[in-house]
């Protein structure tokens, strides 16, 4: 149902949940919604690529929970790096050019995300500055009354308007869902992830006949209407198709997830501050070292694997190590290293400043 971007740390490949991968697609946008009315939601932004147009660019929602502090998916920063996203606040159709579009200055995803099941599926983006725009409440346990099941929310996104359509919204489109109990949707699940288990208590469901979150929605917000207005319940997070009767919507539940959320110090992933560099031999016969640049970070360990690049693309891998023993077979490429730095926020790859050509008899 959602856009899932699961990067798996050393070989950066996209997967699904265990147990869900042969059932699930992945997918991004409000089904069975309408159009909100513009500024409504003013906390509600789109996460875009940084090297595209917004209308074009965007991939997975978000929600503004300090002016300069973005609660979305963990999923949708896998294997990101700041410079890879922009995040666009205050505009309601996306290619139109008011409001803001901010460059993200670090990201960071609860150390406790499990990609296989999707547990704390909630990430964190720090702007470089400030957003306008106001923030939405985040609702805490005490509000379990308003978030049981039977109870109504609502989900907002730019996402796709049918499973696995390929028509997605311009403007912000909203719809309503009801609560379900994460008994109920275990048992929805349990089928297709092979037993029970698949829904935890950091997750919370919801689904309404022909409604619900879709791809392109992923880490957008689920709401509920308060006296003093709307209170984030949720963080769209994954499903099996969209409005799929037999499988409701599935969400991050920001009320078990605060103490990573609230954090005043979290971990924040690897920024690469200078990229890694070859060096040696490069004739057959020869060792190639990949230096590994300089990042930020805390606790930050590193893996590097070698890929052949022709004509500026990335066209197959030739090494997983940090050294790379130039053989016959190699001889004419020309290679790049990758550094992979990883830590408890996430992780981030960087290509080396200079690719090598390989020579020799």
């Amino acid at each position: 149902m959602r856009l899932r971007l699961l990067t798996a740390i050393v070989l950066a490949l996209i997967c699904l949940p265990a147990g869900l991968a042969a059932a699930a697609e992945p997918q991004q946008r409000i089904v069975g919604g309408n159009p909100t009315a513009p500024g409504e939601y003013p906390w509600t932004v789109a996460l875009v690529v940084s090297s595209l147009p917004a209308e074009r660019g965007q991939f997975c929602g978000g929600s503004l929970i300090e002016p300069d502090l973005v609660l979305t998916a963990a999923h949708c920063l896998e294997g990101q790096a700041p410079q890879d996203i922009d995040v666009v606040a205050g505009r309601w159709r996306l290619a139109e050019r008011n409001g803001e579009r901010i460059d993200s200055a670090r990201l960071a995803t609860d150390p406790r995300y499990a990609p296989d099941t999707s547990s704390h599926d909630v990430g964190l983006i720090e702007l470089a500055r400030p957003a306008s725009q106001p923030t939405v409440t985040l609702s805490t346990e005490a509000d379990a009354p308003l978030f049981a099941p039977g109870e109504p929310a609502r989900v907002l996104g730019w996402g796709t308007l049918q499973s696995g359509g390929p028509e997605t919204a311009d403007v912000l489109y909203e719809t309503d869902v009801d609560f379900i109990s994460n008994e109920s949707c275990d048992e929805d699940y349990a089928v297709a992830a092979g037993g029970p288990g698949a829904i935890d208590e950091t997750m919370i469901c919801a689904a309404a006949p022909g409604r619900d979150s879709c791809q392109g929605d992923s880490g957008g917000p689920l709401v509920i209407d308060e006296a003093a207005g709307w209170h984030q319940v949720g963080v769209v997070s994954f499903g099996i198709g969209c409005a799929d009767p037999d499988f409701p919507g599935v969400y991050a539940r920001v009320p078990a997830l605060l103490d990573f959320i609230q954090d005043p110090d979290p971990v924040w992933a690897p920024v690469p501050v200078a990229p890694p560099r070859a060096k040696g031999d490069a004739r057959v016969g020869g060792k190639l070292h990949c230096r590994r640049g300089r990042w930020a970070g805390e606790g930050v360990q590193y893996s590097y694997f070698w890929n052949r690049i022709r004509l500026g693309e990335v066209r197959q891998a030739v090494g997983g190590e940090q050294n790379l023993r130039v053989t016959k077979r190699l001889r004419g490429w020309r290679v790049a290293c990758f550094a992979l730095a990883y830590n408890d926020g996430g992780f981030a790859e960087a290509q080396s400043a200079n690719a090598v050509r390989l020579t020799g008899p």
